[in-house]
């Protein structure tokens, strides 16, 4: 078999490889001469690999992408370009950074995250929710995206200890340090992430943490918070918004 063909490497995480020289998304990876290889995807990220599927026009992505273009969409535009920037998290020196949008319902704030996440598949589907997930759940995930943008929704559902912990471990990369449950050892480690995680909340997150934590520097060192208003054009136009999104 190894005569005939190109053996599949498993890959234990979305992004870029060892190397830098592919960027491994879904079932497949990117070269950087142009190449496509199938990837095979480990029981770890699987799940997330059948979110991360091209489907649909480019064209009509492409239409969305350039509705953003007008005065008062920029900040939603800004999550579009978090989509695109994530992955060049890897070549800083800042393992990940946190952006969050807070205003109430109705001003973009879905808008923009969807805008980032579609880039790389389904938003719908890749945007995560609290809904009774844990802590650990959601530090595996952006584990396992490695340099793809991770999207929250409705952070203000969140008990501040969540936040502060999730936002913590964006911010320095690394996974939890544990113990295998049948020897007194380390389990193996996975590799660290570098990203850009965007998130949404009807409540000032800033705040949120302040109540858990009287000096939280440490959490949001990297936290960048934009307090968003209705978009002048949605003002006048309302259902532009819902054209976009859709």
């Amino acid at each position: 078999m190894m005569s005939i063909q190109r053996a599949d490497i498993m890959r234990m995480q979305m992004g870029w490889d060892e190397q830098r020289s592919a960027f491994v998304i879904g079932n497949q990876e990117v070269h950087a001469d142009g190449t496509i290889h199938r990837a095979a995807a480990s029981s770890a990220v699987k799940v997330v690999a059948k979110m991360l599927q091209t489907s649909g026009s480019y064209d009509v992505w492409k239409q969305s992408a350039n509705a953003l273009n007008e005065p008062s969409l920029e900040l939603i535009a800004f999550g579009l370009l978090c989509g695109l920037g994530s992955p060049l998290m890897s070549f800083t020196n800042t393992p990940g950074i946190t952006v969050c949008y807070t205003g109430q319902t109705g001003i973009g704030k879905s808008a923009a995250l969807y805008a980032g996440i579609s880039v790389y598949g389904q938003p719908r589907g890749l945007t995560t929710q609290q809904n009774g997930a844990t802590g650990n759940g959601f530090i595996g995930r952006y584990l396992n995206l490695k340099n793809i943008l991770f999207g929250i929704d409705e952070v203000h559902t969140f008990k501040p200890e969540e936040i502060s912990a999730i936002l913590f471990s964006i911010s320095t990369g690394k996974p939890k340090i544990r113990m295998q449950a049948s020897t007194n050892a380390e389990r193996p480690v996975e590799a660290n992430a570098e990203l850009i995680s965007l998130w949404n909340s009807n409540t000032d997150v800033l705040e949120l943490v302040q109540s858990n934590k009287k000096n939280p520097e440490g959490e949001v060192s990297r936290l960048v918070q934009f307090m968003m208003k209705k978009p002048e054009l949605f003002v006048k136009h309302p259902e532009r918004g819902r054209e976009i999104v859709e």
